[in-house]
């Protein structure tokens, strides 16, 4: 199990999908879903590893946006 579980992986990849860009970033989701930076972007990374979202260094910080695996 990975970062704090009282937002499930499918409530966090939904507020990635509503995010106002085309990414969003772990600082926003940690204000958005009140979980810690650290919390979400451990999770992030175990939803990387899974191919269920990508992510780009921006600067510095990193921006992530859902994978669309087609139909």
């Amino acid at each position: 199990m990975h970062g704090n579980r009282k937002v499930s992986d499918e409530r966090l990849l939904q507020q990635i999908e509503s995010a106002s860009g085309p990414f969003a970033t772990a600082t926003e989701l940690s204000e958005q879903l009140s979980i810690t930076r650290q919390a979400i972007t451990d999770r992030l990374h175990a939803l990387e590893q899974t191919g269920q979202v990508k992510s780009k260094r921006c600067g510095s910080g990193i921006g992530w946006w859902v994978v669309d695996n087609g139909p």
